[in-house]
């Protein structure tokens, strides 16, 4: 799952596993990449903006996917 990602901030995981708060997935999906990260995910396929409304549920980024990446992101 470590998977490398193209960025203006050098080489970042995708998914750094064990580390939510600088996996790129985390960062895209909350917002909270800083300068050079780029737009928020999702993207409206229309505008190439964040999507507004986001189709997942606020509290799924912080309740699903940061536990299961802070656990090791295994392959479950």
């Amino acid at each position: 799952m470590a998977v490398p990602a193209e960025t203006g901030r050098g080489a970042l995981l995708r998914v750094e596993p064990g580390h939510p708060a600088t996996s790129v997935l985390v960062q895209k999906l909350t917002g909270r990449g800083g300068p050079g990260a780029g737009r928020r995910m999702p993207l409206d396929p229309r505008t190439g903006g964040p999507a507004v409304p986001s189709p997942l549920a606020p509290e799924w980024t912080e309740a699903v996917l940061v536990p299961w990446i802070a656990a090791g992101a295994p392959n479950n």
